[in-house]
């Protein structure tokens, strides 16, 4: 999954991006995602951690992951 929003016209918050992952049945399918995800305002400005830390632990909570490596 391409989070990085590198053709979009419009700006959207990485709750909107990562709303994607809702019609993936993580029962049968195993997503692939880049690591940077563009947010306003910027990732590491809004959060003061880089791009693949927010998004992967972002990700494991919204799927309920029972662990993340």
């Amino acid at each position: 999954m391409d989070m990085t929003g590198w053709r979009e016209e419009a700006e959207m918050s990485l709750d909107a991006r990562e709303r994607a992952l809702s019609v993936i049945d993580l029962g049968k399918q195993l997503p692939i995602v880049t690591g940077y995800s563009l947010c306003p305002g910027g990732m590491v400005r809004v959060y003061s951690r880089g791009y693949t830390e927010v998004t992967f632990a972002r990700i494991a909570a919204l799927t309920g992951a029972r662990e993340a490596m």
